[in-house]
């Protein structure tokens, strides 16, 4: 999962700081109950810092969204997202607040029906322009909102059903090619994340852009992993990089 090297300057206390440091550090290295153990513990110092709340809750739904056992990551999210609604409620003019609201509802929609999919896009739209309106260059929004384009724009039949019953059928400029976009935008707001540049160098093949995946692919294999799953990243984008050169 990605922007955990977006979780820069806290304004809370220093030993709550200190803690939300080394939580990152934990996650980084994959050691989740080390990272939660910690942010509780910086909750405590501090529980009215929205720097610390926001970060816990994205950290209970990035590990949500890689955990393969139903019912855990059934817990997980159910917890992450409700700390990211309560978020979004008291805190209505914080991007980071609207950032992990979002997150909540990406991917709750991953395993959704067709219809409650459809319906969640539509609730995703909303928050990331709440995000994006507050914070106009923040690059987790902009990684979002390229996924919710590419989504749409490959939605499936019966989900295209939906579209037209709930959206009055597909929303205006979502396609392949503002998914691109978005994922640039968000790739040059925080240049080295290599989730981005993997889904950016992913699209740009889908779209026959073989020369500019190439060179995406080569930009992202040049740059040092920073967390466990960056060695993931780069495992795939050597993968693409092969197919590309083919």
């Amino acid at each position: 999962m990605i922007w955990l090297h977006l979780i820069l300057g806290l304004s809370s206390s220093p030993t709550s700081a200190v803690l939300c440091d080394r939580a990152m550090d934990a996650y980084h290295r994959q050691d989740d109950s080390g990272a939660l153990m910690l942010l509780h513990l910086a909750r405590k110092e501090d529980p009215a810092d929205v720097g610390v709340r926001w970060r816990e809750s994205f950290v209970r739904l990035a590990l949500a969204n890689r955990e393969k056992d139903g019912i855990r990551r059934g817990g997980l999210l159910d917890l992450g997202a409700a700390q990211a609604e309560s978020l979004v409620v008291e805190n209505p003019s914080n991007a980071d607040a609207w950032f992990v609201g979002s997150l909540a509802v990406g991917i709750r929609s991953q395993t959704a029906g067709p219809r409650n999919r459809v319906a969640l896009s539509k609730v995703l739209r909303i928050r990331l322009n709440q995000c994006l309106g507050l914070d106009p260059n923040h690059a987790g929004a902009w990684y979002l909102l390229g996924r919710w384009h590419e989504g749409i724009a490959t939605l499936s039949m019966p989900e295209r059903i939906f579209a037209n019953l709930l959206l009055g059928g597909i929303p205006p400029g979502a396609s392949m090619d503002s998914a691109v976009f978005c994922l640039q935008r968000a790739d040059r707001l925080h240049p080295g994340d290599l989730q981005v540049i993997l889904d950016l160098a992913r699209l740009q093949f889908d779209l026959g852009r073989r020369k500019e995946a190439l060179a995406t692919c080569r930009r992202g294999l040049s740059a040092p992993p920073l967390s466990a799953g960056d060695l993931v990243n780069l495992r795939a984008l050597g993968q693409l990089h092969h197919r590309l050169e083919g």
